[in-house]
């Protein structure tokens, strides 16, 4: 399964598992959500013809029936995926507040650096 997930084309020239991850949710394929493999998974019969923006009503619905084969079989709890969502959709807005606070700090260390500088070439 690994290795037909890693050779198949999910459109536009995109080969394998981890890069249509990237390029339809920005995020790698250890990290899609159940829902989100789901639909990876429905557009595989023809990926160049499927969507994963919600336009198809075929990716939908094979979609959401793919992810309630995984439900039965116990591949997936829902209430776990819920969770993991909610992580993902927290963590992106904690990742953007972390740059954001690295990036006004730089910009302290560099303002407070440079009088050093200035005052050290001009003695």
């Amino acid at each position: 399964m690994e290795l037909y997930l890693n050779v198949t084309e999910w459109g536009d020239g995109v080969f394998g598992i981890e890069a249509a991850a990237r390029k339809h949710y920005g995020k790698s394929a250890a990290a899609l959500t159940a829902h989100e493999a789901a639909t990876l998974a429905a557009v595989i019969p023809n990926p160049r013809r499927y969507k994963t923006d919600g336009s198809s009503r075929y990716v939908g619905n094979q979609s959401e029936r793919i992810y309630q084969i995984m439900v039965r079989r116990g591949i997936v709890i829902p209430e776990y995926d819920d969770v993991i969502s909610e992580k993902d959709e927290n963590s992106s807005q904690t990742d953007g507040q972390e740059k954001q606070q690295k990036s006004v700090q730089e910009e302290r260390n560099t303002s407070s650096a440079l009088p050093d500088t200035v005052n050290k070439a001009n003695p």
